[in-house]
């Protein structure tokens, strides 16, 4: 199997097992793989490799790696600030209006793709600040996404200062505590 027709069936396989549409940006993160898939794998070569994703686990090693090379790692607080903007004039006042005429003061909220969790607690730091009345709420926030890495670091809830740059100071001292050199959690 030659390179290019493995790029194309790692993305026809990632498409069937993630649903996640294939995009140009993958083919170079998969094509950087490829030479390790093998051995990632456990295959005799690459065509076996190949073959071989459909049967293995999602948090298997190859997996991880295709995980890694196919979605976008960064993430910080506030990251795209005209989207949260967007999401907190629209969506959620929206959502919050109608919560409130009906006597419901419960929201679901879920961010998909959340990697290490900074814009789903950016989304709890919004509704804090939007819901001046938020300890009378019942408010569940999940966020989810497809690598067991960053969920992982997600759990652990501990942020590099580095990646609060986009919030003002009286918000990282009021929704963060420091934990230890160049990190708050």
């Amino acid at each position: 199997m030659q390179n290019e027709d493995a790029s194309d069936s790692v993305a026809a396989i990632v498409t069937a097992r993630l649903g996640l549409a294939a995009q140009k940006r993958w083919a170079v993160g998969v094509e950087r793989l490829l030479p390790d898939l093998t051995a990632l794998t456990g295959a005799d070569d690459l065509d076996g490799a190949v073959h071989a994703l459909h049967d293995l686990a999602l948090d298997a090693p190859a997996w991880r790696r295709i995980m890694a090379a196919v979605t976008v790692g960064e993430t910080r607080f506030l990251r795209q600030r005209s989207w949260f903007e967007r999401i907190e004039r629209s969506a959620l006042a929206t959502l919050i209006q109608q919560r409130r005429r009906q006597g419901m003061k419960r929201l679901h909220v879920w961010s998909a793709g959340c990697s290490t969790g900074e814009e789903t607690y950016t989304l709890g730091v919004i509704l804090r600040q939007t819901l001046p009345d938020a300890e009378d709420w019942k408010i569940d926030i999940l966020g989810t996404d497809i690598r067991p890495d960053v969920i992982e670091a997600a759990e652990r809830g501990v942020f590099a200062a580095r990646q609060l740059r986009e919030l003002t100071p009286w918000q990282v001292e009021r929704y963060f505590a420091p934990r230890e050199a160049n990190s708050l959690a």
